[in-house]
């Protein structure tokens, strides 16, 4: 026994209940039209004699879900056929299906919590980026006409550690564009004020989610300017080494930074890089002294390199690897 698990969902028992709930929770909310039907944050999918079979034919942990979820959609849209139900394609149940076709009242959020942040997917030698992608193409084929994607752009072990990625939305973005997506949900640090470049990134995804095609560089200059003000050419070339650093590491696939990648173990910097790093610093803080609307700007933004040159010179590696 686990002390978290799944319901088992070739129970006759939870279908039932999983229906009359949700008719309880319409006739409470006629109005709403979009309902979840998601596991459980963690793992440990029902494996009684009944669902490991299922599973185990169709060579995919997630397949007693897919079915569950098609027939739940299926009683409800008798009555609501205008309600969209939510699947969580997500860490066991990424894989698709192969020879199940979704209700068209699924939409399927496909998450890739695995993924490299550093490169777009489709740029990406990351094997589980790589991965990623081949399991997209399989959703596409199953898949109804609502396509979301939950996707991801924080470290969870710690916002506020330098994590270079503001540009790998964009590839992102076109990639998603190309493969019929027509949803995408941008984790960011929404709990991390002042996380690394946290403002830049997300005035470059909103600008990203309406027009994919729209240049970084334009874009990236004009916040810098309107942002840090005289203090914009120092933090630019601390922003503009580091995205050059990280790039080159992680270019062939074998470094990487994911979500739960710790800067301690993948971040590209040495004594030289936190050396020349803070003196840039001191001299953006220096250009803004006495304007308090720049200033603050550069104080908050300074906070995820020395936090991070903190945590690295001091050897606190105590940002640990995300568990296999």
């Amino acid at each position: 026994m686990t002390e978290r698990t799944q319901l088992c969902l070739t129970n006759p028992e939870v279908f039932d209940l999983v229906v009359r709930r949700l008719r309880e929770a319409i006739a409470e909310n006629p109005e709403a039209n979009l309902y979840a039907l998601a596991h459980n944050d963690y793992g440990n999918w029902c494996e009684c004699a009944k669902c490991k079979a299922i599973n185990d034919a169709a060579d995919n942990p997630g397949m007693t879900e897919f079915l569950f979820v098609n027939r739940v959609v299926a009683e409800i849209a008798r009555e609501r056929p205008d309600i969209i139900f939510k699947l969580s394609a997500y860490v066991y149940t990424r894989k698709p299906p192969k020879d199940l076709r979704l209700h068209p009242n699924v939409m399927v959020d496909l998450c890739p919590i695995e993924a490299d942040l550093m490169f777009p997917l489709p740029e990406s030698k990351y094997k589980d980026s790589v991965a990623f992608c081949r399991d997209m193409e399989g959703w596409s084929k199953v898949r109804g006409d609502n396509f979301l994607i939950w996707d991801y752009n924080t470290s969870f072990l710690n916002l506020l550690q330098i994590l270079p990625n503001a540009y790998t939305p964009q590839g992102n973005a076109k990639y998603y564009r190309s493969m019929g997506v027509n949803m995408v949900f941008n984790q960011g640090d929404y709990t991390g004020y002042h996380a690394d470049f946290a403002e830049l990134k997300a005035y470059l995804q909103a600008k990203w989610a309406w027009n994919p095609d729209l240049p970084a560089e334009p874009l990236v200059a004009d916040f810098f300017e309107g942002y840090y003000g005289p203090a914009a050419p120092f933090v630019r070339e601390f922003f503009d080494d580091i995205y050059a650093r990280q790039r080159a590491h992680c270019a062939d696939g074998t470094h990487f930074m994911t979500c739960y990648t710790p800067a301690a173990k993948e971040l590209a910097v040495d004594g030289e890089f936190f050396r020349r790093s803070a003196a840039l610093w001191e001299r953006a803080r220096a250009a803004v002294r006495g304007n308090p609307e720049f200033e603050y700007n550069v104080k908050t933004s300074a906070l995820s390199f020395d936090y991070t040159s903190l945590c690295l010179n001091a050897k606190r590696y105590f940002l640990t690897a995300h568990p296999e």
